[in-house]
């Protein structure tokens, strides 16, 4: 997803928190947030994307820690779904304000 709404760049780019950083290829989580913060409709309302960012955040992270758990041991069935529909509803969140950016 981060690679087609906000492709790595070699360009220092001032990020959410206020520091410049270059938006490298690894760096795909911050690429993410860079597109919610460059494109959600709601910048004048800028606690709340503040605090949409900050849930569209801790939901990549928490889906990124449930699904490295399964390198280091067994993960259950439950978690695994879970770690499937959180992605999905992720998805479907960035696509919506890729909509909306895009006046479809």
């Amino acid at each position: 997803m981060a690679d087609i709404l906000y492709p790595a760049t070699t360009i220092e780019v001032e990020c959410v928190d206020g520091k410049k950083r270059i938006l490298s290829e690894d760096m795909y989580k911050n690429r993410l947030w860079q597109y919610v913060f460059e494109n959600h409709k709601s910048k004048t309302n800028s606690k709340l994307l503040i605090d949409e960012l900050e849930y569209n955040c801790n939901r990549i992270n928490s889906i990124y820690d449930l699904a490295s758990k399964g390198v280091h041991t067994s993960i259950k069935k439950y978690e695994l779904t879970q770690c499937y529909i959180y992605t999905y509803l992720l998805i479907g969140d960035l696509l919506r304000i890729k909509k909306e950016k895009d006046g479809k």
